[in-house]
């Protein structure tokens, strides 16, 4: 059964599985994204609408190939230069998942205050245009994992709620982003990359009820999982030199995240 057809099922496994739970927290904390600092109580105005852009501005933060060959050495200049960057495209992510903590903590009869600007942001997103100009290949690294991050918070909203979110420039705004991954990766490296982009597939195609964008996501599994060596290696990750261990990390948690998901079949 596809996740994209059984959306009640993954709803009830999502706020009764903690492994999703776990898998969200380990994706929020990844991106340095967690829900920290002061929040707004259930019942309290919405915040402030974050800035949005369609640009981002993300570049390497690793020394080039003239430096070291595996891309594993950070350079101290652009780490700095690209700190209020990230915070600033982060921004609204960081905003929406606060709200989304907020959200899961409220009882049923308190979450009408907080779904409502969970809507207002999302809604303000699709009007933007929210990282809908990605210029570098890292911009769309990065929107794939903002994108995880934004798909994985509406899963946790009620299902009436995510259908009052999913207003048609919404929808329009969610597919744009996945068909643009889909169709960028068809021609890039098999790694940790094109693992997040796979898991920013299933997460929409589990949002949006989208049989093909589902299928897309699908073959990126079936095609990480095949790059795993009788080791349990994945080779491209070896290649990464000093990083091979924090690569196959983070190369991990999108493939079991997919294979997780392909599971419920509720």
């Amino acid at each position: 059964m596809m996740i994209s057809a059984n959306i009640p099922a993954l709803a009830k496994a999502r706020r009764s599985n903690t492994l999703w739970t776990r898998l969200c927290s380990m994706l929020f904390a990844l991106l340095l994204l967690a829900s920290v600092g002061e929040g707004h109580a259930a019942g309290s105005a919405c915040p402030k609408m974050p800035q949005m852009s369609p640009e981002m501005g993300i570049i390497s933060r690793y020394y080039g190939p003239s430096v070291d060959a595996t891309f594993s050495t950070m350079n101290p200049k652009a780490v700095a230069e690209q700190k209020p960057v990230r915070t600033r495209i982060g921004g609204p992510v960081v905003a929406l998942n606060r709200l989304a903590a907020q959200y899961a903590e409220a009882e049923s009869a308190g979450r009408a205050q907080v779904g409502e600007c969970i809507t207002n942001l999302v809604h303000e997103m699709a009007r933007t245009d929210y990282l809908g100009e990605p210029r570098s290949r890292e911009d769309r690294y990065f929107r794939d994992w903002l994108m995880v991050a934004v798909l994985a918070n509406l899963l946790g909203l009620d299902e009436a709620q995510l259908e009052g979110v999913l207003d048609s420039p919404t929808r329009a705004w969610i597919k744009q982003a996945a068909d643009a991954s889909n169709a960028f990766f068809q021609s890039q490296p098999v790694d940790n990359h094109y693992y997040w982009s796979g898991l920013s597939l299933v997460l929409s195609a589990a949002v949006l009820k989208d049989r093909s964008i589902e299928e897309a996501g699908q073959r990126v599994l079936s095609r990480g999982l095949a790059q795993v060596t009788q080791q349990g290696l994945l080779p491209a990750e070896v290649a990464r030199g000093k990083r091979a261990t924090h690569y196959h990390l983070f190369a991990a948690i999108p493939l079991a995240a997919m294979q997780q998901l392909s599971l419920i079949h509720i």
